[in-house]
């Protein structure tokens, strides 16, 4: 999950080209990182066998197999391990989830990412739904038999200590928000560090384009996560070495359904309403997270695009290429094609079945809430559209 690390721009002024006679950058001197990650790693392979005989145990664990009609197995409490955790829990999770409540999962460009250099993957996404989007991703890259993934979690997801369980035990490591700002800058440049040495030594990490999930469909890269990222080693090596070195990968994921729609809506209209604020209720991310699970999400598509290996000198261009690849490989759904036609009046190519699947949906949706629904639905397709005017 990234962050709003507006303020890090700032921080980031000493990074500037010069133009006069040839290209150059000037880079300041920045403070390394030392210390240790214990406090935000994923729990090793001893810490997660530890973990799984207190969460496997756990009456709201053993209420999530029963809904899914898993059986918890007596060789599921033999865990020794990450590897064993991933295939005996995960996996057949995440495959009964896919199969309850979607209509199939389908992935792209993956073929094309071949393990270079030692490296691993910087995986940057769009990002719609608290736990599925990391959760499928990881599902997909697994199942191809590439390197397992690390997911960066935020801390206000951590409710409660079987909730911190669960998520460090499944390759994810601890974001640490709204701190003072002396301690955010720590914090950040502490998570720059991480990211960096576990990318450099193999390992694979995917984080959001921005904190928060798109409410409204607009899929827009923060450039403060790319000034982040490039915290810990800024006093190192110049910008476009460290954006090469950094192997980022952009990912789109897109859901024909969000099963998290109207709750959306209900935040976008009451933001709306109150001049931009809104406030969360005790739970919320908690409801947003089951409902993400067990909601209909119909076709799901994962779309992995090309390494940034080109030369880049600023956040924002980096930011703005992310941008190009994960809204040029989203894939439109008939979802998005009719909720454009109702608003944009083009005409949407699709089935009658396809047309009616969705008019149904829309017809369970208030008043109130329609316009906020159906231009969430539909600004996937006018952001390609502008694209490809862009290009032309």
């Amino acid at each position: 999950m990234a962050l709003d690390f507006q303020y890090i721009f700032k921080i980031m002024k000493s990074v500037r080209l010069n133009w006069k006679g040839k290209r150059r950058l000037r880079i300041s001197r920045g403070k390394k990182f030392v210390g240790t990650f214990d406090d935000i790693r994923p729990y090793n392979d001893q810490e997660v066998a530890k973990a799984c005989q207190e969460l496997l145990t756990h009456p709201a664990l053993i209420s999530v197999f029963d809904y899914l009609k898993i059986p918890i197995l007596p060789d599921y409490y033999a865990v020794n391990g990450i590897s064993s955790m991933q295939l005996n829990i995960v996996k057949p999770v995440a495959e009964r989830i896919l199969e309850m409540s979607s209509s199939g999962l389908t992935t792209s460009g993956l073929d094309g990412l071949a393990e270079q250099d030692g490296r691993g993957y910087l995986f940057i996404s769009n990002h719609r739904d608290i736990v599925l989007d990391p959760a499928l991703m990881i599902y997909a890259i697994d199942i191809k038999g590439y390197r397992p993934v690390q997911i960066a979690v935020g801390d206000n997801l951590l409710t409660s200590p079987l909730v911190t369980q669960l998520i460090r035990a499944n390759r994810s490591f601890i974001v640490r928000r709204n701190l003072p700002k002396k301690e955010q800058i720590e914090a950040s440049t502490k998570l720059s560090a991480y990211i960096w040495q576990q990318v450099q030594s193999g390992q694979s990490v995917w984080i959001a384009q921005r904190e928060g999930r798109a409410k409204d469909g607009n899929d827009v890269t923060n450039p403060a996560l790319i000034s982040m990222l490039y915290l810990s080693q800024r006093g190192s090596m110049f910008f476009p070495e460290f954006v090469r070195k950094l192997n980022i990968v952009p990912v789109s994921i897109s859901y024909e359904f969000d099963p998290c729609d109207e709750m959306k809506a209900k935040e976008l209209r009451t933001a709306e309403a109150s001049g931009g604020r809104y406030e969360k209720a005790k739970g919320e991310d908690l409801l947003a997270i089951v409902q993400g699970i067990t909601g209909f999400k119909g076709h799901i598509h994962i779309a992995f695009g090309q390494p940034l290996n080109r030369r880049f000198f600023r956040a924002k261009d980096v930011a703005r290429e992310l941008d190009r690849q994960i809204i040029e490989n989203y894939r439109l759904w008939p979802s998005n094609l009719v909720a454009d036609e109702l608003l944009h009046h083009d005409p949407a190519r699709v089935t009658l079945e396809e047309r009616e699947r969705f008019l149904e949906r829309i017809h369970r949706w208030t008043e109130n809430l329609r316009p906020y629904l159906l231009r969430m639905y539909a600004n996937p397709v006018r952001n390609k559209k502008k694209l490809a005017w862009a290009r032309a």
